[in-house]
């Protein structure tokens, strides 16, 4: 696990803006670190995971009671799912078996009732943030997770500090510090090197090729992102075909 502070000072030090050895400014940490969250919230949905789809849970609020709102079907929502929580009894949730890697899964508690009636979330032979299963007891509650295979845990998705981990696996470390630099070089120059923009190129590939979506979505292929997997249209209810379309 790679601390925050260490992508960021490698950042700097890639573009040599600090001498080897040295660490960056408190200023300078802070800048990059709202940059860095900012680098991290915008792969999510595109490079990790695909854009999420509401997923009704409870009935509460409704006029009228959607389809299957009297099953449990909203127990088992797919992967890339918003859990759009409208409460009226405690609900336990089970997560998709076989996540793909990368695959995403957020709740909102739409009636700010979950203290109330609480929300659980059970890994379903999986973990999530470190356990296999998660009470979800504060009202109003708006939070987002991500898969990651290598570890077999739902990671919880934040802004996050200079004491923080990476939450992603330590081989696409150089992803993350090249893309910082490169969107430092601008407001401090000088400009990246084209050796750092090989690297880059090459880190952003293989950053892609792990998160790829494989597993089938509900989604109308004219608002379809224009970078969702080839494996997400060949094994879901759309036809390859649609992507030059």
């Amino acid at each position: 696990m790679t601390l925050i502070s260490a992508i960021i000072t490698d950042a700097f030090r890639e573009s040599n803006k600090i001498a080897a050895g040295t660490t960056p400014t408190a200023a300078m940490q802070t800048e990059a670190l709202t940059l860095l969250n900012r680098l991290i919230a915008s792969v999510m949905g595109w490079e990790v995971g695909e854009n999420l789809a509401q997923w009704p849970v409870g009935t509460t609020g409704y006029e009228t009671a959607p389809v299957d709102a009297t099953s449990d079907i909203w127990r088992f929502p797919p992967p890339n799912s918003m859990l759009a929580c409208n409460l009226g009894s405690a609900q336990t949730i089970y997560l998709p078996q076989q996540p793909s890697d990368g695959a995403r899964i957020a709740v909102q508690d739409l009636q700010g009732n979950f203290a109330t009636y609480n929300l659980t979330l059970n890994g379903n032979g999986r973990q999530i943030e470190g356990a296999s299963t998660l009470a979800l007891a504060t009202n109003n509650l708006n939070r987002a997770w991500f898969f990651r295979a290598d570890t077999g845990n739902w990671v919880r998705f934040t802004d996050l500090e200079l004491t923080d981990a990476l939450p992603f696996p330590t081989e696409f470390d150089d992803f993350f510090v090249i893309s910082l630099a490169i969107r430092l070089a601008p407001r401090l120059g000088p400009p990246i090197g084209a050796e750092t923009l090989a690297a880059y190129k090459r880190s952003q590939q293989q950053f892609i090729a792990r998160y790829v979506q494989s597993q089938p979505l509900r989604i109308n292929a004219d608002i379809a992102p224009f970078r969702m997997s080839i494996q997400t249209f060949n094994n879901g209810l759309l036809g390859p075909e649609l992507l030059s379309s």
